[in-house]
């Protein structure tokens, strides 16, 4: 059998199988475990509680990658973005150690844990950037979408089912629509995971893909989310733009994209705003509060905030934090220490984590990590169609739902953060079976 080891080139290590049969089984085996992990972690936490750390052991793995391929984050860290990207997330994390020593509002243990939260993303990030640098773009397409397209039909089937049975009810109605959720503990999960897919059908396109994209789009469109139907919006636009005409995206078309996305979401935006009292917004007053108060905790603690653990994150919602007793949280029904208490409405922000945790020098530090992501997609255009399609649409989403939920912490973005951290690790080779973009 013909031996397929690749000798290390250029410093990167690379995995070795004996056989070119063994290596292709344990791909499509472990890019199959992965995708239905990913995309099903959320209904396997209700039958089996360890699932919930499905996404805290990618982020694991990624330190453990880095250390193992050390060579190739030496390598990585030559590009500008990425030494960048690291400078800045090291000074952001650093405002919230910093902060979390001269305040001390949270035990080492809660605070350990929120500043693993907070780095989770980026450990994602890095591991997709190694595989991608490990695995070739071509070896990974067939079981990617072939995975991808399976776990489409399972969800569209039982999206078809439950509008004729009423499987899994859903007495939420928005729109006039009725939400779908499935199996899911909310639809924002579903959306989510429709979002996964989506890029990922995107990263390998092809017009076989198209029904599978359409799927996909429609069961995103009956989540019922504003962050869904913006997602929609732009899937729908990139699609247009870099595949049917083969343009490239201009600043008009993102203002245009952006003020239609808030103009279909701002009946939702509206309530998250400084503006809006606890009596004025019902539900979302929590949201309303916690920025605002961010903003006060800005100057009260400039320039480091109050530390990991301390504000509009889960950890300070379970395990309550002095700063909420100390700013009047205690007195709201929702945000009360007993009464009233319903944990959904302490981390369901982003924005005012960072500002209140970290102060002005980690908000202005994430801000550049914003940009160097975007940066880093918008490059893509020079690379391949496919890259530039996929990556836009990932960091597109992750800036609109940043504006409704913790976005950059929480399990939901762990999938996309990976698979954009391969589009990264991809973009040294040159092996990929696309059409390469003129300019």
């Amino acid at each position: 059998m013909k031996d397929v080891a690749k000798e290390k080139k250029s410093g990167k290590k690379k995995i070795r199988f004996s056989n070119t049969g063994t290596r292709q089984f344990l791909l499509w085996a472990f890019v199959f475990v992965v995708l239905m992990l990913l995309a099903f972690q959320n209904p396997l936490e209700a039958v089996f509680y360890p699932a919930k750390y499905i996404d805290e052991t990618v982020g694991l793995a990624g330190v453990l990658l880095c250390c193992v391929f050390h060579s190739i984050v030496r390598e990585k860290l030559k590009k500008r973005e990425l030494f960048l990207l690291l400078l800045f997330l090291a000074i952001y994390v650093s405002a919230g150690v910093i902060s979390s020593i001269i305040n001390h509002y949270q035990s080492f243990r809660w605070a350990a844990i929120d500043f693993y939260t907070n780095l989770k993303f980026f450990m994602a990030l890095a591991e997709g950037i190694i595989l991608g640098t490990i695995l070739h773009y071509d070896e990974l397409k067939k079981p990617m979408i072939a995975g991808s397209r399976l776990i489409t039909i399972a969800l569209f089937i039982c999206f078809i089912l439950n509008r004729i049975f009423n499987l899994w009810a859903s007495k939420e109605i928005r729109h006039g629509i009725n939400t779908v959720r499935l199996f899911y503990y909310h639809p924002t999960y579903l959306a989510a995971v429709m979002v996964f897919l989506l890029a990922v059908f995107a990263l390998f396109y092809e017009k076989n893909n198209i029904i599978f994209m359409l799927m996909d789009l429609i069961l995103l469109f009956f989540t019922t989310r504003a962050k869904s139907f913006a997602a929609v919006l732009i899937y729908v636009y990139l699609w247009f733009v870099i595949v049917i005409i083969q343009s490239g995206i201009k600043w008009w078309h993102i203002v245009a994209v952006a003020i239609t996305s808030v103009a279909i979401a701002w009946d939702r935006i509206i309530l998250f705003l400084p503006g809006f009292s606890r009596s004025d917004a019902g539900e979302y007053s929590a949201r309303s509060t916690e920025l605002t108060t961010s903003l006060q905790l800005l100057k009260d603690y400039f320039p480091f905030g109050t530390g990991f653990g301390t504000f509009a994150t889960d950890v300070a919602g379970n395990h309550y934090s002095p700063v909420y007793i100390r700013y009047g949280f205690c007195d709201s029904a929702q945000m009360s220490l007993v009464e009233g208490r319903l944990f959904y409405f302490f981390d369901d922000v982003f924005y005012p984590i960072i500002i209140g945790q970290t102060g002005i020098i980690g908000m202005v530090a994430f801000a550049f990590i914003i940009i160097v992501l975007v940066f880093l997609s918008m490059n893509m255009k020079k690379i391949d169609f496919r890259y530039y399609f996929s990556s836009v649409f990932i960091i597109g989403y992750l800036l609109v739902s940043s504006t409704a939920e913790p976005t950059f912490n929480n399990a939901l973005s762990i999938p996309i953060s990976l698979l954009f951290g391969m589009i990264i690790g991809w973009t040294d080779q040159r092996g990929a079976d696309s059409e390469k973009k003129q300019g």
